[in-house]
């Protein structure tokens, strides 16, 4: 049984309502919580534990589960504003400080310091306290720089973990394990000859207009979610998993800026984007990129990785495609537990398996259980993130002077293999 006191700060936040209580549920239901165990849901809101609770259960109807009602007489809701010390000073007197204290910042990045500084000054940063940052993580290598160091004046660098649900679904972890348990397979690795990484969804900005329209495409996923799944195909895997973390920061510092703009990345934004509410009228945003990075290697020098994100589609896809010699292909399915292997001589793909100890965890679930456990394979560190913000901040300036130009599409209606052909010729 696990024992620990989590503080969610934002507990009446849409994610945490959404995604984060009910991965707590799940593992509560797989692994169970020592009875003092506490999960101390904090807003700024005067709500007392009663209401709280109602609205908890409206939102995910966790009451009606089974072992439902065991496990939110483990909540309380407790009012934090984070701008109030003396609120810290109240908290510090209910969360347990002589066993594992874990603190979620839910929360906007704008609090980040205050809150670290606040729990800092009432002896909640011991050696047993981890946080766990939800994204976003700055919007250059500037402002990155800057939360971590607002951070780490209070919190090290091994008690923090930076959380991109991305790392926690199965069809991306499949990735690693295929490649661990499968030694044959890291010789057709040598043998790599491109690499697609796409994630393609049929839904526009939905209502999260004004908060899209400040970052875009290259921000939203490309930065995150699909430089770190380009890290765990390019990277060489350590003798000892606690050293991966080393060796994908060191492929993400050889990104190589794009020497020809107009060649090597393409973005645009579906008609009907300016229209959506509160965006922009005059917007310069992207819904679609696609970039043919490379990376400065021995293994993958000339080995391009096209790198594909965009909104309203025709179709769904999250997938990694790796092509070995230009002949055979071996394909993870990003949000699926499913990995083909295509071969000339064969007429049909072989559809290989994995066996992951935790396939039942969905992706918040098993990314919290790895931060209870102190296991940092699933997170990112913050060079990694410097590493990937400095190729993200050279697309961003190129995106600023236009050296690429902002194409149109029409919604659902987009012929990919026409639109790319600059990227593959």
């Amino acid at each position: 049984m696990l024992d620990f006191d989590l503080v969610l700060f934002g507990a009446t936040g849409d994610l945490a309502m959404r995604k984060l209580f009910v991965s707590l549920y799940e593992i509560y239901t797989h692994y169970g919580f020592k009875k003092d165990s506490k999960i101390i849901a904090s807003g700024r809101k005067e709500l007392s534990n009663e209401e709280f609770l109602a609205l908890l259960c409206e939102k995910t109807q966790l009451h009606s589960r089974e072992k439902g009602e065991e496990f939110l007489a483990h909540i309380s809701y407790f009012c934090v504003r984070l701008d109030n010390p003396k609120d810290f000073e109240e908290l510090s007197k209910i969360a347990t400080k002589n066993k594992l204290l874990i603190f979620y910042f839910s929360i906007s990045p704008s609090f980040f310091a205050t809150t670290a500084q606040h729990l800092a000054k009432n002896a909640l940063n011991h050696a047993n306290t981890r946080l766990i940052l939800e994204k976003p993580l700055g919007h250059d290598l500037k402002t990155c720089k800057e939360i971590f160091q607002s951070i780490s004046t209070f919190f090290k660098e091994e008690q923090i973990f930076r959380i991109d649900h991305y790392l926690g679904k199965k069809g991306v972890q499949n990735i690693l394990e295929l490649r661990l348990n499968n030694p044959i397979l890291n010789i057709l690795w040598d043998q790599i000859s491109a690499v697609e990484i796409c994630v393609y969804e049929t839904l526009g900005v939905e209502e999260r207009g004004e908060f899209y329209d400040k970052i875009g495409a290259l921000r939203d996923m490309v930065q995150n979610h699909l430089l770190q799944v380009l890290s765990l195909i390019a990277t060489d895997l350590p003798n000892d998993l606690k050293d991966l973390r080393k060796e994908k920061i060191k492929v993400l510092k050889t990104l190589q800026p794009p020497k020809d703009f107009k060649k090597q990345v393409i973005r645009a934004q579906y008609q009907g984007y300016r229209d959506e509410n509160k965006v922009n009228k005059e917007s310069q945003t992207e819904t679609f990129v696609a970039i043919k990075a490379f990376l400065d290697t021995p293994k993958f020098k000339g080995v391009p990785f096209y790198l594909k994100h965009a909104k309203k589609m025709p179709h769904n896809q999250a997938s990694t495609k790796i092509h070995f010699n230009a002949v055979n292909t071996l394909e993870f399915f990003l949000s699926q537990d499913k990995i083909t292997l295509t071969l000339q001589d064969h007429q049909n793909p072989l559809i290989l398996e994995t066996h992951n100890k935790q396939e039942f965890l969905q992706p918040y679930a098993k990314l919290l259980y790895d931060a209870i456990q102190n296991n940092h394979n699933n997170f990112a560190h913050q060079l990694e993130l410097e590493a990937s913000w400095v190729f993200i901040d050279t697309l961003i300036e190129g995106f600023m002077n236009n050296a690429t130009p902002l194409h149109s599409y029409e919604s659902h209606n987009l012929n990919e293999s026409e639109f790319l052909k600059p990227l593959y010729q």
